[in-house]
């Protein structure tokens, strides 16, 4: 959740491992895919586990003004990067994706992924279903990012912009 209390949250539960509460910041983050130009807050970070030894996503949240800013590194030895960009939606030429789920302001819930297939900009990206079931992907140009591979190490980092205005309550 990213505001305790709105909606079903109550704010007396401790946050759980994924709950998400944004630092405020005081400078738009340049979005690069690097971590220099944000709070040093050790005890900010969401930490996952992977599902392979070793493997593990790190999450940072903040917020300023009007847009939600993540900054995710994922670290292990299996990560990879699409084929292509066109590789989206190719099960066998796809890497990594970030999938992120939220609760759309009209109370739906909605889920983007955003990928990369080299580094630098990305942009989020969701699955939309056309007549037939037939598979379309669907840009979402309000989600902007640069995604990188880590210096000398496995696995990447992916800095992201969201506007508040298009998530809910979770």
């Amino acid at each position: 959740l990213l505001y305790r209390g709105i909606g079903d949250a109550d704010p007396r539960e401790p946050a759980g491992p994924y709950d998400f509460e944004p630092l405020p910041l005081s400078a738009v983050p340049q979005l690069d895919g690097r971590d220099d130009d944000w709070p040093r807050a050790p005890n900010a970070w969401r930490r996952i586990r992977g599902p392979h030894e070793g493997e593990r996503l790190e999450v940072l949240a903040g917020v300023h003004e009007r847009f939600l800013y993540l900054y995710c590194v994922a670290r292990g030895d299996r990560l990879v990067m699409d084929a292509s960009d066109a590789a989206a939606l190719d099960p066998a030429a796809s890497g990594d994706r970030l999938w992120i789920a939220y609760g759309a302001p009209d109370g739906a819930r909605e889920q983007l992924f955003v990928s990369a297939w080299s580094t630098g900009a990305v942009r989020g990206r969701r699955i939309a279903t056309r007549e037939f079931g037939r598979p379309e992907l669907v840009e979402e140009p309000r989600v902007q990012g640069a995604w990188r591979k880590l210096d000398g190490r496995d696995g990447w980092a992916l800095e992201l912009r969201l506007p508040l205005s298009m998530l809910g309550d979770a």
